[in-house]
Formats: structure tokens, C-alpha cells, sequence
């Protein structure tokens, strides 16, 4: 009887953890099935296997700025998944019949902006970062410049500026003031020769014959021409001063340090690192040339104003042993406290 008992006891302990086992078990099952379902993994082409979708030029051509233009507020957008399995059966199709490019991109378009007025159309390709040149023929170029300044990457790649560069002319030749237009040109002139900045000049002067009391455009001029024409650059810093004391200052202490007044220089350097808008990175610059100048090797060297030309031991930027000392004005108190009689 007692053995009775014992079988029949283990029996019902051994039941009991089978039906615990396989409850446990259906309640896992239940909460996978709950989850979200992963994206399909995505198969990407070998890397010496050509992708011809790209060969047609239909991905989107993504974006960030470059130095000059203000950063995107936040990532581009992805398209859907229905958008992009849209997008690759309609190059399937057009690939089958031998559409032309001009078909093919204004197809494109369509698929993605179908129901959107224009101006909708042109800021949703900009959320993400899409290229289509469709939407170009049917924006003006002012609009257009804006759309492509903002989803490549400030238009400085090589097919990038082949697709902004006609549109700025464009622009600029409709709208001579025209500032975002004027602004990217002279910004693909720079270069490190004194011809490539008298190339950026030239469009900075044409701009301030439309906005003459523009301290933006001020400073971007005197910018591109302290290290060749620093007095010159002085004149148009100084005014872009007077008209608002956030600029000028760090220029005009490379300019002053470019024609040997290293008083004055440090005068305006250490007004602008007491700018509380000051670029933290500036700031550091600005205090690192102040202490290069209080030691007597300035970073940046006297040009010889003479024959315009940079005297060959006055390098902008010579690091060797050799001490400049800073010129020092008698009256430099004086002319401070003029200059700063001018500005108020």
C-alpha cells in the first residue's frame, strides 16, 4: 500500500513539471509571436560588382554642409520600404523598355511626389536627401540653388558642383544681389593662390554694390583680402564693425598684423575673444595669436607694402626660429581709442 502511495505521488510531481515545462514553453512562444517582425535583410552586391542602378543615377545623393552653410537640423529622412520597392520595380520596368533618362527621372518624381503641389514636392526630396533633376527643370534657379545646396554635401564633390555651379550663374545673372547664389560662387573660387581669392573678391564686390550696408558681406570681402591687401581689407572690416560689433574684429587683427601694427592687432583680437558670440574654436585661435604677438613671433608676418607684394622673410605663417618683434606705435593708445570713438 505504501508503495502504492510513493509511485502514485511521484507520478503526480513528475505530471506537474511536464505541464510547468510546456506552459512555460507556450507562454514563449506567445510572446515571440508578439514581437515585431525584423526588416529583411538586405543583400549588398560584391564590391567589384557594379551596381547598375547606380550606373542610371536614380539613388539619392545624400547630404550634410560644408564649412559657409548652416548644418541639417537633423538626419535625412530613409524612404519607406514601399517607396524603395516602388522605386526598384519601376527601374526594373524601365530598364525592360529602354526608357530614356529624361522619362526615367520624370517618372521618379512622380512616384514620390504623386498629389504634392511643387514647393511640397521640392521639400520632400530635401527631408531626404533625395536628388532629382526633374524637380530642377520645374523650380526656379534661386529655388533650385536651395534645394541642391541643401541635400548635397555644400555642392563641393565634383558632380555636385557640376550641377550647382550653372544654377548659381543662373541665379546670380537673374538676381545680380542674389546673396546665397553669390556666396556659393565666390566660395568655389577659393583656393590657396592669391589669384583664386582676387576670383572670390570680384564676386564679393559685385554683391556689396547691391548690399552695401551688409556686414556679412563686408566681412567675407575683407576675408578674402587681408593677406594680399590687407589695407584695403582693413577698410571694409572696419566699416562691417561700425555696423555691428560681432564682426570684423578677428579679421581686422590678421590684417593689422599683416601691415606690421601688432598694437592695433592685439587690440582687436582681444575684443573678440570678449565677444560672447564667438566660435569657441575662433576663440582659441584669436588667444593663441595674442600670445604668439606678446612673445614676439606672430603667426601672421608683415607684407611689403611697398610693391604689394609679400616680402620673402614676411611668410604668412613662418614658423621658423627666427623672432619677429612687434612693431610698436607710439600713439597706438591714441589711435585704439579713435578707432573705438568710430565705432560707437
Amino acid at each position: 500500500m505504501l508503495n502504492r502511495m510513493l509511485i502514485a505521488g511521484l507520478a503526480l510531481i513528475l505530471a506537474f513539471c511536464i505541464g510547468i515545462y510546456f506552459y512555460a514553453e507556450w507562454q514563449k512562444a506567445r510572446f515571440d509571436a508578439s514581437l515585431p517582425e525584423p526588416p529583411p535583410a538586405t543583400e549588398h552586391p560584391a564590391e567589384d560588382t557594379p551596381r547598375e542602378k547606380q550606373l542610371r543615377g536614380t539613388d539619392a545623393l545624400q547630404a550634410g554642409y560644408n564649412p559657409g552653410y548652416p548644418p541639417r537640423a537633423q538626419a535625412p529622412l530613409p524612404l519607406t520600404a514601399e517607396e524603395d520597392k516602388l522605386l526598384d520595380e519601376f527601374y526594373e520596368y524601365a530598364e525592360s523598355i529602354q526608357m530614356s533618362d529624361d522619362a526615367y527621372y520624370e517618372g521618379l518624381l512622380n512616384l514620390l511626389t504623386e498629389g504634392m503641389s511643387t514647393e511640397e514636392a521640392v521639400r520632400y526630396l530635401e527631408a531626404r536627401a533625395f536628388y532629382s533633376p526633374a524637380l530642377i527643370k520645374r523650380i526656379d534657379d534661386a529655388r533650385a540653388l536651395q534645394y541642391v545646396l541643401t541635400i548635397f554635401t555644400g555642392a563641393t564633390g565634383e558632380d555636385a558642383r557640376a550641377i550647382a555651379i550653372p544654377i548659381a550663374e543662373r541665379a546670380l545673372a537673374a538676381a545680380p544681389g542674389n546673396l546665397e547664389a553669390g556666396f556659393y560662387l565666390a566660395q568655389t573660387k577659393l583656393g590657396a593662390t592669391a589669384a583664386h581669392r582676387a576670383a572670390a573678391a570680384e564676386v564679393y564686390h559685385s554683391l556689396l554694390s547691391f548690399h552695401p550696408d551688409s556686414p556679412v558681406v563686408l566681412e567675407k570681402l575683407g576675408a578674402v583680402l587681408w593677406e594680399d591687401k590687407p589695407v584695403e581689407a582693413i577698410r571694409y572690416l572696419k566699416q562691417a564693425n561700425r555696423l555691428d560689433p560681432a564682426y570684423g574684429d578677428f579679421l581686422l587683427g590678421h590684417a593689422h598684423q599683416r601691415v606690421g601694427d601688432y598694437d592695433t592687432a592685439l587690440f582687436h583680437l582681444r575684443r573678440f575673444t570678449e565677444l560672447p558670440t564667438a566660435h569657441p574654436e575662433v576663440q582659441r585661435s584669436a588667444w593663441a595669436q595674442i600670445g604668439r604677438i606678446e612673445d614676439g613671433h606672430p603667426t601672421i608676418l608683415p607684407i611689403a607694402l611697398d610693391s604689394g607684394t609679400a616680402a620673402p622673410e614676411a611668410a604668412h605663417g613662418a614658423q621658423d626660429d627666427a623672432s619677429v618683434q612687434p612693431q610698436h606705435n607710439p600713439s597706438a593708445a591714441a589711435q585704439r581709442v579713435d578707432f573705438d570713438d568710430e565705432n560707437r
